[in-house]
């Protein structure tokens, strides 16, 4: 369903739209410890250059637990940045 994606809009108009797994069903408590070890790394190092292994292991999530609620990298790092940018 439409509710399944986030859209992002490019300054240059282009519209990208990446899967969310429904991330909200992750408990919150992993969901948050995914968040911050994702911004630790992304904001340390290039995105080209950061690894979804590093972020679910710093934050003791199983990779088959991470791919349940994230597509990939992509999807965890849009998801991120909603996150952030929604925040009041």
């Amino acid at each position: 369903s439409y509710n399944d994606f986030l859209m992002i809009v490019k300054t240059n108009g282009e519209r990208l739209r990446f899967s969310t797994k429904n991330p909200f069903r992750l408990p919150e408590e992993k969901r948050m410890r995914l968040m911050e070890s994702a911004w630790e790394e992304f904001t340390h190092i290039r995105y080209a250059d950061g690894s979804i292994i590093k972020i679910i292991q710093a934050a003791g999530i199983p990779r088959g637990s991470f791919y349940q609620y994230f597509d990939g990298k992509e999807d965890l790092f849009f998801y991120l940045l909603e996150t952030i940018l929604s925040r009041p």
